[in-house]
């Protein structure tokens, strides 16, 4: 076993480069078999000066998790070395996000590292992954449809995240912890095959076994081979990418991040490796790089125009020939002072935001406010048919003429303040929403309310949805309000929204 501990030494010394003497290190722990002996090995390697332990308390398991932080932090205290911790919501995260617990728990936990190597100073963190949880996120990218980077296989260096057990076998890691007396935790979920990556090794992995002994070996030498492979069509990527790269100052739009020639891509010598490279930089899975090929190759003449495509970070719109990509707005918003949320309670003052370029505000006022162009109990109201309309204003509930280049350049929408259940969400435009425009009985999608107000469809992005707690679209900041939160004379607060 002393073996394992000079190989785990080598290792480090080849990660840390001929330059690199003695950096001060993160180790990420667990609790589990892996991290607990990563952290037994590198509480006596000779390469580094300092090392910390920062342990994720995930509270997925009650008191398993707490008792997987209770033993971490003994170890950290035995060893005199620094403990820092946190506690995630993994769960309600996920549901706010739309993530699997997994995903969500690892963009979590990196995050949270890359917080601590700022402000503590610390060069590198160490994770536990070995040489078994590289052959299942081989397994798993191949199952969820992946690149050549996705076959690669983790790096033992990816920026300031090391992975030193890479080189190492489960079996290994358990051999050595069970000869050092190395005290771990077993996550009682590992036996579950609820996760795909538990299936994988509870069941896929003894079959493939029983077939080859030797398979978990020859799959990371598949992997290395893979590298090796991928930077090569990297490069030639590259090449296809700069040479159809399009000047952002040519879209004429003011969100645009990034624009290519879909003709060049096309007719690159890797075309659907060549798109799937831009894509993915902007978040899009191989799947709908693959539905991106069928409309943007599919017509000699170039790609069609006003075709889109979603992922959680930005959209990508086809446009004469052009691929171009634009950044979501990320929510929470920034509201006045500073403050971020997304939630606005009722009873709030007057409370601004920003929305990609344009600025908002909501305002609450009484029915009688001299502030509003109506009042409700006063003469300034005029009876409409069904509803009310408001002398000097045309449309309460509406932006303007109903075209997007006749629109103000200031515009007021009211809604009834009691009507509308809170906390309201102020978010994008989503294609299966949809309201009961002002004016109207029946109910529209809003993108259909777009197409009217002939607005492009790179600016539909930019107008904030304002939803209420019930799920109910209140309005279209700066373009339409919903008949159901009409003003009336029963009206007594006004819910102003101002762009």
């Amino acid at each position: 076993m002393a073996d394992l501990q000079y190989r785990f030494n080598k290792n480090l010394s080849g990660l840390f480069g001929q330059d690199e003497t003695c950096p001060r290190v993160l180790l990420a722990v667990s609790g589990g078999v892996d991290s607990m002996t990563m952290a037994e090995m590198a509480s006596t390697c000779p390469y580094i000066a300092k090392s910390a332990v920062a342990h994720c308390n995930f509270s997925l398991r009650g008191k398993e998790s707490d008792g997987d932080e209770a033993l971490v932090r003994k170890w950290a205290e035995e060893h005199s070395l620094p403990f820092y911790r946190i506690r995630f919501d993994t769960v309600g995260y996920a549901g706010e996000k739309s993530l699997s617990v997994e995903m969500a728990a690892r963009e979590l936990r990196y995050a949270w590292f890359m917080d601590l190597l700022s402000k503590e100073g610390y060069d590198y963190v160490f994770v536990a992954h070995n040489m078994n949880d590289n052959a299942e996120t081989l397994f798993l990218n191949l199952l969820r449809g992946t690149g050549i980077k996705g076959i690669s296989g983790m790096k033992a260096r990816s920026g300031r995240i090391l992975r030193p057990m890479l080189i190492f076998s489960r079996h290994e890691i358990e051999c050595f912890a069970s000869a050092h007396s190395v005290q771990y935790r077993n996550d009682s979920t590992n036996f579950s095959s609820e996760y795909k990556r538990n299936r994988i090794r509870n069941e896929v992995f003894p079959i493939l076994g029983k077939i080859n002994p030797s398979f978990l070996k020859t799959l990371v030498s598949d992997m290395d081979y893979f590298s090796e492979v991928s930077a090569l069509a990297d490069r030639a990527v590259e090449d296809a990418i700069r040479a159809a790269a399009l000047p952002v100052a040519d879209t004429d739009s003011i969100a645009c991040e990034s624009a290519y020639s879909v003709n060049v891509l096309k007719n690159s010598r890797l075309s659907s490796y060549s798109l799937f490279a831009v894509a993915s930089r902007y978040g899009f899975a191989s799947a709908q790089c693959r539905d991106m090929e069928k409309v943007l190759y599919a017509d000699n003449d170039g790609c069609p125009t006003g075709k889109y495509f979603l992922s959680r970070s930005h959209f990508a719109l086809a446009d004469r020939g052009r691929l171009l990509f634009y950044p979501l707005c990320k929510v929470p918003v920034s509201l006045g002072g500073g403050a971020v949320q997304d939630e606005i309670d009722a009873g709030a003052s007057d409370l601004s935001f920003r929305f990609f370029s344009r600025e908002f505000s909501l305002k609450f006022l009484p029915s009688d406010s001299a502030e509003l162009p109506f009042n409700t109990a006063g003469p300034r109201m005029e009876r409409a048919g069904a509803g009310f309309s408001y002398a000097g204003v045309p449309d309460a509930g509406s932006a303007g003429a109903g075209h997007y280049g006749a629109r103000l350049s200031a515009v007021s929408l009211y809604a009834d303040a009691d009507k509308v259940q809170f906390p309201v969400k102020i978010r994008q435009w989503r294609p299966s929403d949809r309201m009961r425009p002002f004016g109207m009985k029946g109910w529209k999608k809003l993108s259909d309310i777009f197409s009217d107000a002939k607005i492009p469809l790179v600016e539909k992005h930019t107008l904030p949805v304002i939803e209420d707690a019930s799920g109910a679209v209140v309005a279209i900041a700066g373009l339409k309000s919903s008949e159901d939160f009409r003003v009336t004379e029963k009206t007594r607060r006004v819910l102003v929204i101002v762009s």
